[in-house]
């Protein structure tokens, strides 16, 4: 019927979630504790889903085109335009959340602290297909990323009077992202065989077609891939020794490092430069 596991995952697939505290300052050998206000354990699990693709990726289309019949005359006929995935669900996500809540002096000193686990799996992607297919992609549930971390956060009130309140309060994070799981097999990368794919170009011009991002199985998600610099080329015969894309180097050119030292800069010289995650 042209319809696949992803449409009727909604109605068959299973989502739990629980949450608890346990307020521990309401317990017997706490409750006479004037200075403590809030004492409190929190614990949370769920399983989320999403199918955060575009209408109809999950069902075969048509598309009408013009062609020419032998006699010189036009006919118009359908051709299909998206292969479908009849095995494509939703992704999901697997969350795990500890946290405590601490208060003293009728909560005029309060402190949140937070670790949480967050696993993503059966990522939705477009994957490449084989030219003999007759399609360029084809979306499949490939992958998984893994987010974790901790969350603090204060809040003090030093002064609270009638008619004037000083209050300020402040939280920082820590989030490490790692992608667990591509789903490809090993490549060359900047010389390097690793598991990875390369971003896409940043801009359509001709003089910047190029991605700035790799993902790399087992590293943080988007990190810059690119060539390191050395700063400025300052004698000609020295640069002349280099050459980019089959053109010499010349004194006031970027120096960029040549990692294989074989006095060509290309993408065999590319590492990554940086981690915009923060």
């Amino acid at each position: 019927d042209g319809s696949s596991k992803f449409d009727r995952s909604n109605r068959n697939s299973y989502f739990p979630a629980f949450a608890t505290a346990w307020r521990i300052d309401q317990e017997n050998f706490l409750n006479e504790e004037v200075w403590l206000s809030n004492l409190k354990l929190r614990i949370g699990w769920g399983k989320t889903g999403n199918q955060g693709i575009n209408p109809f990726q999950t069902q075969n289309v048509y598309r009408n085109v013009s062609y020419t019949t032998h006699e010189g005359g036009i006919m118009v006929g359908m051709v299909p335009s998206l292969i479908a995935n009849k095995d494509l669900v939703w992704e999901s996500t697997i969350q795990t959340n500890i946290g405590v809540d601490f208060g003293i002096f009728n909560n005029r000193l309060s402190l949140t602290a937070e670790w949480y686990h967050k696993k993503t799996t059966d990522l939705l992607q477009e994957m490449d297909a084989p030219l003999s297919a007759g399609f360029s992609t084809i979306t499949v549930n490939r992958g998984a990323i893994l987010n974790k971390g901790y969350e603090f956060s204060l809040e003090a009130t030093p002064i609270h009077k009638p008619n004037f309140s000083w209050n300020f309060s402040g939280n920082i994070s820590f989030n490490r992202n790692k992608i667990v799981e591509l789903g490809l097999a090993p490549g060359l990368f900047g010389g390097e065989e690793m598991i990875a794919f390369l971003g896409n170009n940043i801009a359509s011009s001709a003089d910047i077609q190029y991605p700035v991002n790799i993902f790399i199985e087992g590293r943080p998600a988007g990190l810059f891939w690119g060539y390191q610099t050395d700063g400025i080329w300052q004698n000609n015969d020295d640069a002349l020794q280099y050459s980019y894309a089959g053109v010499p180097m010349q004194a006031g050119d970027v120096r960029f490092i040549d990692q294989n030292d074989d006095k060509t800069i290309d993408s065999s010289d590319m590492v990554v430069i940086g981690d915009p995650n923060p």
